[in-house]
């Protein structure tokens, strides 16, 4: 920025002169002017970024006086040019995010000797942390300074500058590093979601030699050391630090289920963040699992008739002991009759409609239920019977109606019998 006056001063008046008769070194020289053809000036620019001690200006002997006789060549004195500004790289030590509390050395290496004054001055800025501008930093070289920030509570990205420091020069830093000049201030606990699924799918319970894979998914990456910890308690004792890394924030689990029963707990524990901030706001939310080993019962089988004629039916009701998977009608063996499709609103209790088969007449029926159902976690129920009952959906018929006498005269009877096919009830003189 700066420019220096060159003035050329001759005995007397001289004649072909101009500023091709100057040689310049590390600069340029506007055209050199003269009232009187004696005193010269110009003004003398530096070459930007140039860092050069040894500098003359050179008159070669190309000029004349005014008789024509040649002068002399003529240099001017040494002169030095600093015009290359100070850069500095930025530094500091182990990586980032750091907490609060932590030290933070922040190295800012120059690519020249800077002067002791003013002293350069780093600038923390950062959205969510507190700024910091200090001019007391440590000059461990001509090169070199060095400041230690105690990282302060909340978090976000902390950018460095550097401001204030010049050369020996004194031209002052104006380039601010960029790469280098961040980091993160990490002061939030990491959470976590857990969930788990059974082979591909979510269940409310298991039973034994299941295999839950139990998940916990955190906020933000994790620390490979140390490891993820799931603990769980209730059926069984866990403390597994063998879980499987998914991803940087995600990490699972593979849990073989015991013969206990009752409800299985999952924590974790022992997880950091990559700034070293603890796990300790641990799910609740799918933390939890039933763990159910014991098979379902049948509370009751039953016909709302034992005795069905033709047109009649029977609600058929089927009551276990708690939900059930996979039961459907062709669970159910029916004898002499069809059965509609069982429903239920809870899975626990199941109704039908059985319509008997016509034309039948049997004595000895029951529906029989069959072991192919499980609960909801997976244990087989046993077989079940209802009680028996009675079809008789045969009509009955008039096998014979005769009379003893077919011509009868005065005094004379007859005897009138009249033969069913089985027999009836209800039947009267008022029927005939």
């Amino acid at each position: 920025g700066e420019t220096a006056t060159v003035t050329l001063t001759f005995s007397e008046a001289v004649a072909g002169f101009s500023n091709a008769d100057i040689t310049v070194q590390n600069g340029s020289l506007t055209t050199l002017t003269s009232d009187d053809n004696i005193t010269w000036t110009g003004l003398f620019t530096p070459t930007v970024d140039i860092e050069d001690e040894t500098n003359i200006l050179t008159l070669s002997t190309n000029y004349t006086d005014a008789a024509g006789n040649t002068g002399p060549s003529a240099t001017t004195s040494n002169y030095a040019i600093d015009t290359s500004l100070p850069t500095a790289a930025i530094t500091y030590n182990s990586a980032s995010p750091y907490r609060n509390g932590e030290t933070v050395i922040i190295t800012a290496t120059f690519t020249e000797a800077m002067a002791d004054s003013p002293v350069p001055q780093i600038v923390i800025t950062g959205s969510g942390i507190a700024n910091v501008t200090a001019t007391n930093m440590t000059k461990t070289s001509t090169t070199i300074y060095t400041y230690s920030y105690v990282v302060p509570t909340g978090d976000g990205t902390a950018t460095i500058s550097i401001s204030n420091g010049t050369d020996l020069a004194g031209n002052a830093i104006t380039s601010t590093p960029t790469s280098g000049a961040t980091f993160m201030v990490d002061n939030t606990l990491p959470t976590a979601s857990l969930a788990y699924s059974i082979s591909g799918s979510a269940a409310s319970s298991v039973s034994a030699n299941d295999v839950v894979t139990i998940t916990a998914t955190f906020n933000e990456n994790i620390a490979d050391s140390p490891v993820v910890q799931i603990s769980g308690s209730g059926v069984e004792t866990i403390s597994a630090t063998n879980m499987t890394k998914v991803s940087a924030n995600s990490y699972t689990y593979a849990w073989t289920v015991g013969t206990g029963a009752g409800t299985q707990t999952f924590a974790l524990a022992t997880g950091t963040d990559i700034a070293g901030n603890v796990v300790t706001a641990l799910p609740t939310s799918g933390a939890s699992i039933t763990v159910d080993n014991t098979s379902p019962t049948v509370s009751s089988f039953v016909l709302s008739d034992s005795a069905l004629k033709a047109g009649e039916t029977a609600t058929v009701t089927l009551t276990f002991s708690e939900a059930v998977a996979g039961f459907s009608n062709a669970d159910i063996t029916v004898v002499n009759g069809i059965l509609s499709t069982m429903t239920t609103g809870n899975n626990t209790t199941w109704t039908g409609t059985f319509t008997p088969s016509i034309n039948i007449e049997d004595a000895t029926n029951i529906l029989t239920l069959s072991t192919s159902y499980t609960d909801v976690a997976g244990n087989a129920g046993p077989s079940a019977t209802t009680s028996n009952y009675e079809v008789d959906t045969l009509l009955p018929t008039v096998s014979s109606f005769v009379l003893s006498d077919s011509a009868l005269k005065a005094g004379e009877t007859a005897t009138v019998t009249l033969t069913f096919s089985e027999a009836v009830a209800g039947f009267s003189n008022a029927d005939i």
